[in-house]
């Protein structure tokens, strides 16, 4: 029992410990941004020795890629999910999830720093691993975009002026850059509030106009 109780505490230990040091990267990283920053720094930073460092992170790419683990939106699971269940209304779906998850972003000062360093960071020579990690995300990403706009247009639900595919490319594009433009300045406009005027615009002009001879909504 005496063992198992020193092992529990040990692995607590190691995970605080790890913790700490990405607490004191993704402060780093921020201030900084991740090419600036060394593991003599980071180290320092937290107290700490390199070789602690060293012991749970191999590289800053490491490093990095565990921030983006600490960071995870709710959207591609949610859009999964729609996908096999074949969800009813894709396109009110999509616009909500949206929002959902832009309003996590603007109430969470960790993502907004991780977000931010994504945007900031040059991914050339150490840190093109995470690169690659961000391109097969955002890929994965864009083909759940073009399923869902696929589902819609099964369901009758896409006005035919739109193709899946230039649904998908507008909506995250769109969201890239209103995300990139707030990063850069979140005093200068409310994430949500002015997000929702624009995709309610845009989802309008996605959807299909009603049968003749169904009521319009009021």
């Amino acid at each position: 029992m005496r063992k198992r109780t020193g092992m529990r505490k040990t692995k607590a230990g190691a995970e605080e410990t790890r913790m700490k040091l990405l607490e004191t990267a993704e402060h780093l990283f921020f201030e900084h941004g991740p090419a600036a920053v060394t593991f003599d720094k980071i180290a320092l930073s937290a107290g700490m020795t390199r070789g602690a460092l060293y012991w749970h992170f191999a590289n800053k790419a490491d490093l990095l890629r565990a921030l983006l683990d600490l960071a995870p939106l709710p959207a591609e699971e949610v859009m999964e999910r729609a996908l096999e269940e074949r969800h009813d209304d894709p396109l009110t779906l999509l616009q909500q999830v949206v929002i959902e998850c832009l309003g996590i972003i603007a109430n969470d000062p960790r993502r907004q720093r991780i977000y931010t360093i994504l945007y900031r960071c040059d991914y050339r020579g150490e840190f093109l691993s995470v690169l690659e990690r961000e391109r097969e995300t955002n890929l994965r990403e864009y083909r759940q975009l073009v399923a869902l706009f696929e589902l819609a247009q099964e369901k009758a639900l896409l006005s035919p002026r739109w193709t899946a595919q230039a649904a998908a490319k507008t909506l995250y594009w769109l969201l890239g850059g209103i995300l990139s433009d707030w990063l850069k300045d979140r005093s200068t406009f409310d994430l949500v509030s002015n997000t929702q005027e624009v995709l309610e615009n845009l989802f309008r002009s996605f959807r299909a106009a009603p049968p003749a001879d169904m009521p319009r909504a009021p």
